[in-house]
């Protein structure tokens, strides 16, 4: 089931590989994984839930 805390557990383990892929310097994985998390966010800003997150000048994410 889609709840709330299972769509920020899932942003967090995005963030996170996102990063282990971004210090490999795996481009296009951290396109993917960008992906995936804008599409998480976007489906759960539509069901009224807020998750966000920052980029750091060296490219690495972080959940506000």
């Amino acid at each position: 089931m889609f709840t709330e805390t299972y769509a920020k557990e899932k942003a967090a383990a995005l963030v996170r590989d996102h990063n282990a892929y971004r210090k490999m310097r795996q481009e296009a994985a951290c396109r993917d994984y960008r992906i995936a998390l804008d599409n998480l966010i976007h489906v759960a800003g539509r069901k009224g839930w807020i998750i966000e997150y920052r980029v750091s000048k060296a490219g690495y994410l972080t959940l506000l």
